[in-house]
């Protein structure tokens, strides 16, 4: 009887922590949801210091493209041989970021993410040779809030939900040089992939779910 009982209880437990992974959510305080980006891009474009990201992402009840201001990961600009280069970085420091999309069933065609902050953080890379190019792995962290906006500046609703990343992912990069100003980062992308650990986790909660379906119409 008390062993039944365990394995019963164990089963949905499992498959919410999995679920909840990429599932609509509560935000703790004020139970606004939290919605996961599992896929996407961010595009990086560069002026001599400033960055500027685009962004097209997809998940759960989630489809949007947004874009806005970020601080450039170090080392963009005139770096000499030797110099580390690091993708990490802080989405929305800067300045806010605009976008739209549909999320959990509606769409939204102008959304202003006005507080919170995605940190992306990664390895390093020492710059060397002709046109070098780094690829590594990144992890994203924290979550932007977004609310309706009219004229892209100020919010003209209360905040509607919450976006975050799946912590895994790659950053990709070239450099132009040497040259004699040095090397420039010359582009860089972000990709959004889930880790193993994730997939893991999703499946075996969608395995443990199905089981306990067919246990019930058994039953």
């Amino acid at each position: 009887m008390g062993s039944g009982f365990v394995r019963v209880t164990l089963i949905p437990s499992i498959a919410l922590a999995a679920l909840s992974i990429v599932l609509t959510t509560s935000a703790c305080a004020d139970s606004i949801p939290l919605f996961t980006a599992t896929r996407g891009s961010g595009t990086l474009s560069l002026n001599w210091g400033e960055g500027r990201m685009l962004w097209s992402v997809t998940g759960p009840s989630l489809s949007l493209t947004f874009a806005g201001d970020i601080n450039v990961p170090q080392c963009n600009t005139a770096c000499i041989g030797g110099d580390s280069f690091s993708p990490d970085t802080q989405i929305a420091n800067f300045g806010d970021f605009f976008g739209s999309g549909t999320v959990g069933g509606t769409y939204y065609p102008a959304l202003l993410f006005l507080t919170g902050a995605l940190n992306i953080t990664g390895g390093h890379f020492i710059i060397a040779g002709v046109n070098p190019a780094f690829q590594g792995p990144v992890i994203y962290s924290g979550a932007l809030w977004a609310c309706k906006t009219i004229d892209g500046v100020d919010c003209e609703s209360p905040i509607l939900f919450g976006l975050s990343f799946a912590r895994g992912g790659t950053f990709t990069a070239g450099f132009f040089g040497p040259s004699p100003f040095g090397y420039n980062l010359e582009s860089g992308k972000y990709t959004i992939v889930p880790e193993p650990s994730t997939l893991s986790l999703l499946a075996s909660g969608l395995a443990a779910m199905g089981g306990l379906a067919r246990r019930r119409r058994m039953a």
